[in-house]
């Protein structure tokens, strides 16, 4: 969300505007209302800040400017992790739009969750809450698959999976991302990892470390 404009808006004495300048600010809201309902994307705008004491960009924006090919992004419940990994960056990737790096178009990428029941209700809902439904070409209900269209006209595939299906489901195609939502576990965060070999993909975590030291902190 446009998180400065919203601000902005709200600070906006009515009184002291003419009927032009009220037109005007109706037309502003109405137009942003629009927008989010096609898609939360059209009005994200990631946060930042500079840590104090090494005075390093850090979270929202710094995740998505990243050029290496894994991040994680840790965090607590309801800290916004799943709103970047799960959410606008892979809806970027997908539609073929990314404001900080080339993506390819179309693309071909996987969200992982644990389980199946994490995937509906955590990361298909937030996904499809940043996709504009004007890109949704199709969704196939069986394979879990989203078929979008990006900027280009092509169309783009996003497969939700989950680490219950075991490893062998993750056996296949060649990928150019894949989004966890929480941590995979080591066997299937390396059957993954070979999907994106071909296509030098990339791959990206939204955690939140409760299993304490795992294979992630090697």
């Amino acid at each position: 969300m446009d998180d400065k404009l919203e601000r902005l808006l709200k600070s906006i004495d009515i009184n002291t505007l003419d009927r032009a300048g009220l037109e005007r600010l109706a037309g502003i809201r109405a137009e942003r209302w629009k927008l989010n309902r096609d898609g939360a994307i059209h009005l994200y705008e990631p946060q930042s800040y500079l840590d104090p004491i090494s005075g390093k960009e850090l979270y929202q924006e710094a995740f998505h400017r990243s050029l290496k090919k894994c991040r994680w992004v840790f965090g607590g419940n309801r800290s916004g992790k799943t709103e970047i990994a799960i959410g606008a960056e892979p809806v970027w990737w997908a539609i073929g739009e990314h404001p900080f790096r080339e993506v390819p178009d179309p693309c071909r990428g996987w969200i992982v969750s644990l389980d199946f029941n994490t995937s509906f209700q955590d990361a298909e809902k937030t996904f499809f809450k940043y996709l504009p439904k004007s890109r949704l070409s199709n969704y196939d209900k069986v394979r879990h698959t989203a078929y979008i269209k990006t900027k280009k006209g092509n169309i783009s595939e996003v497969t939700f999976k989950s680490c219950d299906q075991g490893q062998d489901k993750f056996q296949g195609p060649s990928l150019d991302f894949i989004a966890y939502n929480e941590e995979p576990t080591a066997a299937i965060r390396q059957e993954c990892s070979f999907r994106l070999l071909d296509r030098r993909g990339c791959e990206w975590c939204a955690e939140t470390p409760t299993l304490g030291m795992s294979w992630t902190f090697d």
